[in-house]
C-alpha cells in the first residue's frame, strides 16, 4: 500500500532552522554577554595598589619577574625551558622575541612622560 504524497520544501526547512538558530544566538548574546569592565591602566593600578606597583616595577628592573625569567623564546634564562627527555625544543629554537623587562616595561614608558626634568635626569643616569 502506497502512502500519501506530501510536498516537502527543503529551502523552507533550512530557512526556518536558520531563523531558529539566529534567534537562539541573539538571545544567548543578550543574556550571556561579556562584562564591560574598565581596563586596568598603569595609573589606576599605581593609585589602587602603590606597594604592589612598586614591587612589580622593582622585579622588572632587577630581572626577577615572571616575564624576565620565562625563558625561550623571550629570554635566555638558564633552566627555564621545558624538556622532552634530554632535548629542549625551546632552547634549540632560541630567543626569537627578545624582551628586556627593565627597558620595555619600566624605563621606556617612563621616558614618554612629558615635562619631567627630574625624571629625565634620573633616566639618563
Amino acid at each position: 500500500m502506497a502512502g500519501d504524497y506530501r510536498r516537502y520544501d527543503i529551502a523552507k526547512e533550512v530557512l526556518i532552522s536558520f531563523l531558529v538558530v539566529l534567534v537562539l544566538v541573539v538571545a544567548c548574546a543578550i543574556v550571556f554577554s561579556s562584562p564591560d569592565d574598565p581596563p586596568v591602566t598603569v595609573k589606576s593600578w599605581s593609585n589602587a595598589a602603590p606597594v604592589d606597583f612598586a614591587q612589580t616595577a622593582m622585579a622588572e628592573l632587577n630581572g626577577t619577574s615572571g616575564v624576565a625569567t620565562y625563558g625561550p623564546p623571550y629570554t635566555n634564562t638558564a633552566g627555564a625551558s621545558q624538556k622532552l627527555g634530554p632535548i629542549s625544543l625551546e632552547h634549540a629554537v632560541g630567543v626569537r622575541i627578545p624582551i628586556n623587562t627593565a627597558q620595555d616595561f619600566v624605563l621606556k614608558p617612563l621616558a614618554t612622560l612629558p615635562n619631567r626634568p627630574a625624571l629625565d635626569a634620573a633616566l639618563a643616569e
